[in-house]
């Protein structure tokens, strides 16, 4: 009895941690796209991706507009129209087929995502800036 509670522990445990990295998905950069420290363009810059780059997509903001990803251990937002998602050996837009592809829809807080990325970049110490900054309607439109 102790051994298969046990092991139905050791399964509940590794199930558990690997439902986050089971949700990224495996896309690439469609053309030349700025990576911003928020799901928006008026967010500091973190680095320009090339073109045709793979990238580990996190998840995307509603209505797949600006979606977390990471390249060569970089994590920022980049806007869904320069993604591309591959499934089953297709290439399709994020901003189009996020929803149906399975592409995990996330929130966006800004001082977690912060403090566990970005805590070496200069702009960090303006997080409070950042934190009572109001997202609007026109920084969340998809611009690479």
């Amino acid at each position: 009895m102790q051994k298969s509670v046990a092991l139905f522990a050791a399964l509940f445990v590794s199930a558990t941690l690997a439902g986050p990295a089971l949700a990224a998905a495996n896309g690439a950069t469609s053309q030349s796209a700025q990576m911003h420290a928020g799901p928006g363009q008026d967010f500091p810059g973190v680095m320009r991706l090339a073109p045709n780059l793979k990238v580990t997509i996190h998840g995307c903001i509603q209505a797949w507009a600006w979606c977390d990803v990471e390249w060569r251990g970089n994590r920022g937002w980049v806007s869904a129209a320069a993604l591309d998602y591959r499934l089953d050996g297709s290439v399709l837009s994020v901003s189009g087929y996020g929803p149906r592809a399975g592409i995990p829809q996330l929130d966006f807080n800004l001082a977690k995502y912060w403090e566990t990325h970005y805590r070496q970049r200069p702009w960090y110490s303006e997080r409070e800036q950042w934190t009572t900054r109001v997202m609007t309607p026109a920084s969340l439109t998809n611009h690479p």
